[in-house]
């Protein structure tokens, strides 16, 4: 970055030497690597930059590196590995040292602990062989082994021999990192079906599962506000496994565990899993009839609430797939039913008043509804964090204020952020409704000014 000119420069005359080995297959050997302190020990306050800058460029060759296809080595740090810079490159980084004044980097102290889950996605391996090839491998293989285990618990599948001329569905592994209640990073396996290649009225036919309205939701915390009920809030793990499943399937054995299964043989599926497109029917149906035996009643205008009435004491429940919410008045009510739930499924109650990605906070006067933790992920993820916050998501005439530049932007990026408040507005913000609806008017052409009034609105 030219800081005089204030332009940034771009080198395009970069070539690669592909016969190198890359760090993954390097052996014992001396290897120098980038020591990152020494590019930020200048101090001087130098104003220009050196355009002589020399930048020793790489051959190509064309040959292969060896064992390149062979992704079950394990990663490795040479033991007796340098943090000195290579004479090659050693200059041109002592060059960039004195000839840019080095800022520090400021860095945001707006968000909490509780709002930096986001950026655990990062070292989240895409399949098997990169978790197998992570630096958190033990974690991992916990976490798969602990989900064998709950998929062995509920008799998930048999092992048969695999049939022929029949559509096998394969399996994959999904790693997820997660904070508990404490604050402590949880590594989660998920076991699910590529269910993407079966077809509708032949592989399966309904798949339509109900969730509850936001409307009914809100309209619970509301009576939950003037009548004093008691608000708790669950969810019920691995909840796809407690349900059967109507329709013959047979998987392939999981990723890294074929030894497990055998050769020839595959997983003859008796039980839903995760993946399949008729899972999520199948848990509802399962739910519902297990809510009825306990004495529930489920409404006409929500299919995902349900109450229980006896005289005065009256408790209301609703579900979105696998997390419920109780409302009710009498804590002998209140107890029977959860330890009736209990007796079926593995229900974990959530010390946390979270419900939908909502904060429900209880005070002396009701009951208040945010938001904040998505807001502020959004606010990250547009680079706003730092911003200064308004009091109004838009101003009388702003919108014609800008000058008729025309500036078209990239349509997606709109969209994606129009839809983002409205999923706001339609939850806890309806003071941004009007300024979203009129800003979603221009989804299909947007322009840059309709782009910095949609930023202010998140403001």
């Amino acid at each position: 970055y030219d800081i005089k000119n204030r332009k940034i420069i771009e080198e395009r005359s970069i070539k690669f030497n592909e016969s190198l080995k890359g760090s993954t297959y390097l052996g014992k050997t001396k290897v120098e690597t980038w020591n990152i302190d020494s590019l930020f020990e200048s101090t001087q306050d130098i104003n220009e930059f050196d355009h002589k800058t020399k930048v020793n460029h790489l051959e190509i060759s064309a040959e292969p590196a060896a064992n390149e296809n062979n992704y079950s080595i394990p990663f490795e740090t040479p033991d007796d590995a340098t943090n000195t810079l290579s004479d090659e490159i050693e200059t041109p980084v002592d060059q960039m040292n004195n000839g840019v004044n080095q800022i520090p980097v400021r860095r945001s102290e707006r968000l909490k602990a509780k709002h930096m889950s986001t950026n655990l996605a990062c070292n989240v391996p895409n399949s098997y062989l990169e978790a197998k090839n992570s630096a958190d491998w033990q974690n991992w293989e916990f976490a798969m082994k602990n989900e064998l285990d709950s998929l062995n618990k509920h008799k998930v599948w048999e092992i048969v021999d695999r049939p022929a001329k029949t559509k096998l569905v394969k399996s994959k592994w999904v790693y997820s990192l997660k904070q508990s209640d404490n604050g402590e990073t949880k590594y989660k396996a998920r076991l699910v079906a590529a269910g993407f290649n079966q077809i509708k009225n032949k592989d399966y036919l309904e798949l339509y599962s109900p969730v509850v309205n936001i409307e009914s939701f809100r309209l619970l915390i509301a009576l939950a506000s003037k009548l004093n009920l008691m608000v708790r809030f669950f969810d019920v793990k691995t909840a796809y496994l407690y349900s059967d499943i109507e329709e013959t399937v047979y998987m392939l054995p999981p990723p890294g565990f074929e030894r497990l299964v055998g050769d020839g043989k595959v997983c003859k599926l008796k039980r839903s899993i995760y993946g399949l497109p008729q899972s999520g029917r199948n848990w509802y149906m399962k739910i519902k009839s297990e809510l009825e035996k306990f004495g529930l009643t489920q409404l006409a205008s929500d299919s995902c609430v349900f109450i229980k009435s006896v005289g005065q004491n009256m408790l209301l429940l609703c579900m979105h797939v696998d997390d419920l919410a109780i409302f009710c008045n009498n804590d002998e009510m209140y107890q029977d039913t959860v330890n009736s739930i209990k007796s079926v499924f593995e229900v974990h109650e959530n010390k946390t008043s979270k419900f939908l990605g909502m904060e429900i906070v209880k005070h002396k006067n009701g009951i208040s509804l945010s938001q904040s933790e998505y807001i502020e992920s959004s606010l990250v993820k547009y680079n706003l964090n730092e911003c200064k916050s308004v009091k109004t998501p838009i101003v009388k005439g702003e919108d014609k204020s800008f000058p008729p530049t025309n500036e078209q932007i990239d349509i997606t990026m709109y969209r994606e952020l129009i839809g983002e408040l409205l999923y706001l507005a339609n939850r806890t913000r309806p003071d941004i409704s009007f300024v979203t609806c009129y800003l979603s008017q221009f989804n299909h052409k947007p322009e840059k000014r309709h782009y910095i009034l949609a930023k202010r609105v998140l403001r």
